[in-house]
């Protein structure tokens, strides 16, 4: 128990008993000790669509966010962002699990991506058509040699 005697702002340990008869007899007052308010951190992991320019949408991306350290996010042209991206906390961060060591995607965080990369995908892959070019004669006019050559050329589908 905190006590501080009256007129004197020096403060001392005693035990409980001895505390409450100094209290009780006007001797003394209890020191009401002060809990330091414990700061809450969160950790924040989203899946969110890629920034769009013009007409071109970026692919989805992860994005990570700790209350005390600097935000961080990743994202794939091969859809693999999930795997690449690793969290680290600043050093003595209160919401690092262990500290030093990297915080990796949740679970619940790869499917959400994975969803939305299948959906990007879906959207953003053409369809291709070949279409067959005309013949070339390559032969060398007074060799023998007759070749012919085709060539074929992709162009997007339409519709």
């Amino acid at each position: 128990m905190k006590l501080r005697d009256k007129g004197s702002s020096v403060v001392y340990n005693v035990p409980q008993e001895v505390g409450q008869k100094l209290v009780a007899s006007g001797l003394a007052v209890e020191v009401a000790e002060q809990v330091a308010a414990k700061k809450f951190v969160a950790m924040t992991w989203r899946v969110q669509d890629g920034p769009r320019e013009g007409d071109f949408q970026h692919p989805p991306q992860i994005y990570a966010r700790c209350s005390e350290c600097e935000p961080a996010w990743q994202s794939s042209r091969i859809g693999i962002a999930h795997q690449m991206i690793k969290y680290r906390h600043r050093f003595a961060c209160p919401a690092a699990p262990i500290p030093g060591i990297a915080e990796v995607v949740p679970q619940h965080i790869v499917e959400e991506y994975l969803k939305k990369w299948t959906a990007y995908i879906s959207r953003s892959r053409r369809k291709t058509v070949v279409l067959p070019t005309l013949a070339k004669d390559t032969s060398v006019a007074g060799s023998g040699n007759h070749v012919q050559s085709f060539s074929v050329k992709l162009v997007p589908a339409k519709g």
